[in-house]
């Protein structure tokens, strides 16, 4: 048996001519795998536990319900949707660290402004006469 979307084959099954037996392939189970492990990697373990809990106790034990879990948890807790990092495999980039730069030089800028200290990007003694 297979299951189509448009010309696309979503997935195949054997076909069994049992009554109420339920058909699992292995593809299935790796396709889940895959969603859930790319769920736990872009929310975290937390949101995916909650989630799974949710979608168990709504009947909703399939990838699509657990992703709507994560989603409306997030929605009501007020927080962004995560934005993916599609990075190169390249093992510099799985060691690479920013160290942050100390922002005390840019209170010092700010305290010079604050002090009566003209700000040398201001152009207003310069205005241009476009009036002609």
């Amino acid at each position: 048996m297979r299951i189509l979307d448009a010309s696309a084959v979503l997935t195949t099954h054997r076909r069994s001519f049992d009554r109420g037996q339920q058909v699992e392939e292995l593809e299935r189970h790796k396709r889940l795998a895959r969603g859930l492990s790319a769920l736990l990697n872009a929310h975290g373990p937390a949101a995916l536990e909650r989630a799974i809990a949710a979608a168990l106790q709504s009947d909703a034990t399939y990838l699509g319900g657990v992703r709507h879990f994560i989603d409306q948890h997030r929605k009501e807790s007020d927080k962004p949707p995560p934005l993916a990092l599609d990075l190169p495999d390249d093992p510099r980039l799985r060691t690479l660290s920013v160290r942050p730069h100390d922002l005390a030089d840019y209170d010092h800028v700010h305290d010079q402004s604050d002090s009566g200290v003209e700000d040398v990007n201001r152009d207003d003694d310069h205005e241009q006469d476009t009036t002609e």
